[in-house]
């Protein structure tokens, strides 16, 4: 098995498999990206049991290294969650006269968090965490409510992947798993996890549901701080000097609870965790997406016959209408302007227009029945309902800093929205592929405020669009 040697890109395995490219190889095995031909092409991974030299030399180790392959096979088998990644098979083709133990399961498009901090070269903020932490504890109790509940006992930034097309953590690499028995009597295990991620029990060979909390405390520091543990673990309280930017009481007694070194006085359950996280959430939505105030009432003072120069105060005009968005306040004059001028929201008009969507009258509206509407909105709101009536979506491509650059066509974009719109119900497009980028550009978030994107940034468009052609494709657009 030493001399065996990676499958070329374009090899096929099965008569089924078409090899892409090498992702990567670990300590258990070798990983690439293939094309399934009875899936019309779609992605897959596969995942090859080639253990390196110092492990085949060693019967014993040898041994718990492929029982970990097969295991990961067996568990990702059982589960379904949409965020682990799908088991398709476990393939034992022979190549050359010699068996090749492949395990094959779905490809998910994105980066491990491990990748997103090494571009960023610091943490991610503490709103990216907060966020991160809600999304991935569900994965956790799916599995901790499992019969009996499983063990990842490897979570760390390298085994998360933040999904391109959800924007929602997964977890991966589940060939470290273990099943654990409450109230049972067991030996020492096998010690399984990362310098600085693993807890004290885990280190002892004997993890538990709450191993897995730990974990993902101190990957959560990570997040935060950019800086990875050392050979001494972190200490609650110890670890937030490390943030540069500083980090809310309440975040830091959440991971604080999670990192504790004896289970005892660590978060137990998933759902503790969740408990008090919960107004962590609730803040940020507050802080992100404050409440309107409602006008003041006019306020009226009574003129009293004396003195006779006592003054009526006259009642506050009414509050005028939200002006639509101009380029102007968005801080551009190019880019964001194309995106933000599509939409029609924040009115009756906006309602309106929904309604006759899901009436199934949406290529009347968007023809003559949108003129009509338009007209209406002239006559019932003057200068303001003209001002919404001109502000129709540019068709003029955005124009690129530099000759040499290929920015696409916002226009274009915005068509093939409205092609595949008419014969199925989406949602708003420039909303829905903000989330994917801003997920992806952290650095584009400033304290917490998403930051427009530039008409020199044209990086930053080409990404935008390249992010909305690829969620049209999916859609069938």
């Amino acid at each position: 098995m030493a001399n065996l040697s990676p499958f070329p890109p374009g090899h096929v395995i099965d008569d089924r498999y078409v090899i892409t490219q090498v992702l990567g190889q670990g300590g258990f095995g070798r990983t690439y990206q293939a094309q399934d031909r009875k899936r019309f092409g779609e992605p897959c991974v596969l995942k090859e049991f080639v253990p390196k030299a110092s492990i085949q030399q060693d019967p014993t180790t040898f041994a718990k290294a492929q029982e970990l392959f097969n295991r990961e096979a067996q568990v990702l088998y059982g589960l379904n969650h949409p965020q682990i990644p799908r088991f398709r098979e476990l393939s034992v083709p022979s190549v050359q006269g010699q068996g090749r133990l492949l395990l094959v399961q779905d490809w998910i498009q994105g980066e491990t968090y491990g990748q997103l901090l090494q571009g960023q070269g610091q943490g991610l903020g503490e709103k990216v965490v907060i966020q991160w932490l809600k999304d991935l504890l569900p994965v956790l109790d799916y599995l901790h409510s499992q019969k009996p509940p499983l063990i990842h006992r490897d979570i760390s930034p390298d085994n998360v992947m933040l999904c391109r097309h959800t924007s929602k953590p997964i977890l991966i690499d589940f060939g470290a798993v273990k099943q654990w028995v409450s109230g049972s009597v067991q030996s020492p295990g096998t010690v399984i996890g990362k310098t600085g991620f693993a807890p004290p029990e885990q280190q002892q060979g004997h993890p538990c549901p709450a191993s897995d909390l730990y974990a993902l405390g101190i990957t959560a520091v990570v997040l935060l701080t950019g800086q990875q543990p050392k050979s001494v673990p972190w200490q609650p309280g110890q670890w937030q000097g490390l943030s540069p930017t500083g980090v809310s009481p309440g975040l830091g007694a959440v991971i604080d609870g999670l990192i504790q070194p004896r289970p005892s006085d660590r978060y137990a359950t998933v759902a503790a965790v969740q408990a008090d996280l919960q107004p962590l959430l609730a803040a940020s939505t507050a802080l992100e997406n404050p409440a309107p105030q409602p006008p003041s009432p006019p306020q009226t003072v009574v003129a009293f016959p004396k003195p006779p120069a006592a003054r009526v105060t006259e009642p506050s005009p009414p509050p005028r209408p939200p002006q639509p968005p101009t380029a102007s306040q968005d801080g551009d004059d190019s880019f964001m302007a194309d995106l933000n001028n599509h939409r029609y929201q924040g009115d009756w008009v906006y309602g309106l227009w929904q309604l006759l969507k899901n009436s199934g009258l949406q290529r009347f509206a968007r023809g003559i029945g949108l003129s009509v509407l338009g007209l209406t909105v002239v006559l019932a709101s003057g200068s303001y309902g003209w001002q919404l009536m001109r502000q129709g979506r540019s068709t003029t491509p955005t124009t690129p800093a530099d000759p040499g650059d290929s920015v696409c066509d916002t226009a274009a974009i915005w068509d093939r929205y409205d092609a595949l719109d008419a014969v199925q119900t989406l949602p708003d497009l420039a909303p829905a592929i903000d989330d994917l980028f801003y997920a992806e550009v952290p650095k584009k978030v400033v304290k917490g405020e998403r930051q427009p994107i530039l008409a020199d940034e044209t990086n930053h468009q080409r990404h935008w669009c390249e992010l909305a052609d690829q969620w049209l494709s999916d859609r069938g657009g």
